[in-house]
């Protein structure tokens, strides 16, 4: 997936998602949500291409995992229950709608 379908799919989704819910559409901020869509390749194309350039030249390495989807989300409901920031939980949200989006089911190995 590149750069502007993970951004524009997501955006449109969180769109959706507030015109649907009134109630959200107000906690919804759009900059946390293109920061979330991108998230995953920020870190793992950084850390795969550029520290591991030369063993593992792989997209998806730690931030395209469930466990780092799950760390994010738990961070965020811990900021939202806390202090009702809803900033991180955002970003968690886009950030594993990106998963779906790279169809990561197809990689266990990855996701797992």
């Amino acid at each position: 997936m590149f750069l502007f379908g993970h951004l524009g799919i997501t955006l449109g989704l969180f769109f959706i998602i507030g015109y649907l819910v009134p109630g959200v559409r107000s906690r919804i901020n759009y900059w946390y949500v293109a920061f979330g869509a991108i998230l995953p390749d920020i870190i793992d194309k950084t850390v795969g291409r550029v520290i591991f350039a030369h063993s593992l030249a792989n997209g998806h390495l730690i931030a395209h995992t469930l466990v780092f989807g799950c760390f994010l989300a738990l961070a965020g409901f811990y900021l939202y229950k806390h202090n009702m920031d809803a900033r991180v939980l955002t970003v968690s949200g886009a950030s594993l709608l990106h998963l779906v989006e790279d169809r990561l089911w197809t990689k266990p190995a990855t996701l797992l």
